[in-house]
């Protein structure tokens, strides 16, 4: 019997979930090579009904803390996770866990059972917005860590013959914490992308403007503020050359400086809503990826009507190549050259891979009703 995934329950716990209802049933052995790769997200997600590189990058989205890098995207990047669907591995895949016992015993109340949280991971908040209380990274029976050194099987099956639902509840009383909790849910819980041009200016502005910012940074204020002036200025570079190698470089800087410089993410996301304007819809770049870490960005849409991917490079490279990061694959499309330095150098040439990862072709009923819950 197939399990249902729930809204926010993390791969790790779907598949340990699946694993320890159906352990004596064959068909679902297959899970257990579901491990941090590519392929196994992609296999879980096709399950669903969630075809090729769309799947992939919706299951991040919703079942692992991927969103906290996501947020922010580079104004010339179309696609969701850039160059993470060409990787055999997946460095942000959910290792540790931590529980709210709240809401394990509300889960065991209304569902019968519990499960793992993708918003409660090592790189989430230390806290439960909903309960206000601190959450718990070690076993509370045998205080080992979730994840690396205690199976997260015990949500199910206990540990030292008790349950997760009976650990005591710990009340947060650092109202600090309840604010960064607040925030990171709200970033998990956004439907827009940031611009990180867009970005940057807001946090610089603010730094010149707020005069509470120097108090509250203190001795880190000139230092922030200098490397964030840096990033602006290496971010209409990067225009300039299409460095695609950088797209995604600063978020974690970029996170921590908007978490220390506003207050919540509400007034960052209407801030910067009021000077870009239109903003990219998280799932509109989910059918996308970049084609491998190339000095230009070449990005890969995927067409499950014919079964086919769509090359595109929305830019030129007009800045110096220094072979450091030459795609020396060996199919050639001339569309796609761009200048190679100054407009007396030779042209550079682009290359594409030999071929794309295989593209899933749905039938006229299966396509019909992927558009379908998409538009939804």
């Amino acid at each position: 019997m197939r399990l249902r995934l729930q809204p926010d329950e993390t791969i790790t716990s779907y598949v340990a979930r699946s694993l320890f209802i159906n352990k004596h049933d064959s068909n679902f052995q297959w899970l257990k090579q579901v491990r941090s790769t590519r392929a196994g997200v992609v296999d879980v997600a096709t399950e669903h009904g969630w075809p090729g590189v769309y799947g992939f990058n919706r299951f991040l989205h919703y079942h692992t803390p991927y969103p906290l890098m996501a947020f922010l995207k580079n104004d010339r990047d179309v696609s969701y996770s850039t160059w993470q669907y060409t990787e055999p591995w997946l460095y942000y895949y959910e290792c540790d866990s931590a529980f709210c016992a709240l809401c394990v015993k509300e889960d065991v109340e209304t569902l019968g059972f519990s499960y793992w949280r993708r918003g409660f991971g090592p790189r989430g908040p230390s806290i439960c917005v909903k309960h206000n209380t601190l959450l718990r990274k070690h076993c509370p029976f045998c205080q080992k860590p979730f994840g690396r050194y205690h199976s997260i099987d015990a949500m199910w099956k206990g540990c030292s013959g008790k349950y997760l639902y009976e650990a005591e509840a710990i009340r947060n009383e650092d109202a600090e914490l309840l604010r960064e909790a607040t925030f990171y849910q709200s970033i998990m819980n956004s439907k827009f992308h940031l611009s990180m041009e867009v970005v940057v200016k807001c946090l610089l502005d603010k730094l010149e403007q707020d005069v509470g910012c120097s108090d509250l940074l203190g001795e880190r204020f000139l230092a922030v503020r200098d490397r964030l002036r840096v990033i602006s200025k290496k971010l209409l570079w990067d225009r300039t050359v299409s460095n695609a190698y950088y797209f995604d470089m600063n978020n974690k800087y970029l996170l921590e400086c908007a978490l220390n410089i506003y207050s919540d993410f509400d007034q960052l996301s209407s801030d910067v809503a009021k000077l870009s304007g239109a903003m990219r819809p998280i799932d509109s770049l989910w059918q996308a990826y970049q084609s491998g870490k190339t000095y230009s960005a070449q990005f890969v849409e995927e067409d499950y009507q014919y079964g086919v991917a769509i090359y595109s490079v929305n830019f030129s490279n007009t800045g110096r190549d220094d072979g450091i990061f030459r795609d020396r694959r060996n199919i050639v499309f001339q569309c796609c050259n761009g200048l190679r330095g100054y407009k007396y150098s030779p042209l550079l040439t682009l290359t594409v891979g030999d071929a794309t990862l295989p593209v899933p072709k749905l039938s006229r009923e299966d396509y019909l009703r992927f558009m379908s819950i998409r538009a939804a």
